[in-house]
């Protein structure tokens, strides 16, 4: 079953008392993203939770997205970078496309190598929002750091609410 454009995005976030994930509807949700989404057979398929004013996800990078032999490719890195601070704005209540995006990597990524992909958003001004995100493995040592800039698109006249409609790109 194919899910329209328009579902709200659902954000795992996990409720310390109970410690049973809580769902946050805040966005369109594309249920072929490469990234989140889980109906794309060729797709990441991580799911973002949220924790604090923070966004994370756990990732086991497989051989399907090396580069080099035993390596991840630094675009599908900069990929999940830039998918961790889109999650972040989205955890706040709002909606932005990338228009800038810089990533320094700092080492090599393993292929089966347990990380973190953790977003968060830095500031927002009118419609622009910068943001930043990061990989890193369970010992906290960093594989890339990314810092973003996001443009809020402009919302019809009389539309204040989620989700905004996205423009064909046709």
């Amino acid at each position: 079953m194919s899910l329209p454009i328009t579902t709200p995005i659902r954000l795992a976030e996990t409720m310390p008392e109970e410690g049973a994930p809580a769902l946050r509807l805040v966005a369109a949700l594309n249920p072929h993203c490469v990234v989140c989404g889980h109906q794309n057979p060729h797709g990441l398929h991580l799911t973002f939770r949220v924790d604090g004013n923070c966004v994370t996800a756990e990732w086991i990078p497989g051989r399907d997205w090396e580069s080099f032999q035993g390596v991840i490719h630094g675009g599908i890195i900069s990929t999940v970078l830039d998918e961790a601070m889109s999650k972040a704005i989205i955890a706040q209540g709002l909606e932005a496309f990338t228009i800038d995006l810089r990533v320094r990597f700092k080492q090599k990524l393993r292929t089966g190598e347990t990380v973190s992909a953790r977003g968060w958003m830095v500031q927002h001004q009118k419609r622009r929002i910068t943001a930043e995100a990061s990989i890193c493995n369970g010992s906290g040592d960093e594989h890339a750091h990314a810092w973003g800039t996001f443009l809020i698109p402009p919302r019809p006249s009389g539309h204040s609410s989620l989700p905004v409609p996205i423009p064909s790109l046709k």
